[in-house]
């Protein structure tokens, strides 16, 4: 499936093929494409795979951004299949992986003024948001393969 770019808006009904226009008139008013198409974009999906849950966690949350912390990039994806956040912990030598955030904790994480306290209360030995990174449970190719396409240059 083909990925779109939002930067791709050029001609031709934003450059999209058949399907995807096809996908986005049956399912979505045109003032609403360009959610869809950010949306996807920001989640690395084809646009036919987007659904109006994703959109409305891309729109109140960003779908997958960077959190600026000190402790180093800490990066969160929205996850289509649980329904939830996955939060990506790059250190300088590690990078740690928690699941099943919900959006409160995403908004509150990147309006938090102590990153690192706010890991240290709640997620930090949590084993239920402890996906992998902590020792002695690395992270396979296929986890750090999670990791939103635009974040992979960090690893």
């Amino acid at each position: 499936m083909k990925k779109f770019m939002v930067a791709d808006l050029v001609k031709d009904s934003f450059g999209l093929s058949q399907s995807e226009r096809d996908y986005l008139e049956a399912n979505y008013d045109q003032s609403e494409w360009l959610d869809v198409m950010s949306t996807a974009e920001a989640l690395d999906m084809g646009i036919e795979d987007v659904s109006d849950d994703d959109v409305e966690e891309f729109l109140s949350t960003g779908g997958a951004d960077e959190i600026d912390t000190s402790m180093g990039k800490a990066i969160f994806k929205w996850d289509k299949a649980t329904a939830t956040y996955i939060l990506f912990i790059i250190f300088d030598n590690n990078i740690s992986m928690y699941k099943g955030l919900n959006r409160d904790q995403v908004i509150q994480m990147k309006n938090e003024d102590s990153f690192g306290s706010l890991y240290n209360d709640t997620l930090r030995g949590n084993e239920s948001y402890e996906l992998c990174g902590c020792n002695p449970n690395p992270c396979s190719q296929e986890e750090l393969d999670r990791i939103p396409s635009k974040f992979r240059s960090y690893l």
